[in-house]
C-alpha cells in the first residue's frame, strides 16, 4: 500500500501558496497546462519586446536576455496570479 501511495505521489506537485489555506495537491498535467497558460504569452511579448534591441545577437544570448526577463516575471507575477485565478480548476 505505501509503495502504490508512492507512486500516485509521484506524479503529483505540491502547492503551498499564501491564498491557498492548505497545501493542496495538483497534478502535473494541470501544472503544465498552467505554466504554459503563463509563459507562452510572457515569452511572446517579452521576445516582441526586446527584437529590436537583440536582433544582431545570436540565437543563445537572444535566449538568455528573453529568459532573464521571462522567469522573474513568471515566478513571482503570472503563476501566482494563475493560482489564484484557476484555483476551483486545479482543487477539482
Amino acid at each position: 500500500m505505501l509503495i502504490r501511495s508512492c507512486v500516485k505521489l509521484r506524479d503529483v506537485l505540491f502547492l503551498h501558496h499564501s491564498n491557498f489555506p492548505t497545501i493542496m495537491l495538483i497534478p502535473r498535467w494541470k501544472m503544465a497546462i498552467l505554466i504554459w497558460l503563463g509563459i507562452y504569452p510572457t515569452v511572446t511579448l517579452v521576445f516582441w519586446l526586446l527584437s529590436p534591441f537583440i536582433t544582431t545577437f545570436p540565437l543563445p544570448l537572444k535566449t538568455l536576455c528573453v529568459t532573464v526577463v521571462v522567469v522573474p516575471i513568471m515566478v513571482w507575477g503570472i503563476l501566482p496570479n494563475l493560482q489564484k485565478l484557476l484555483r476551483s480548476w486545479l482543487q477539482k
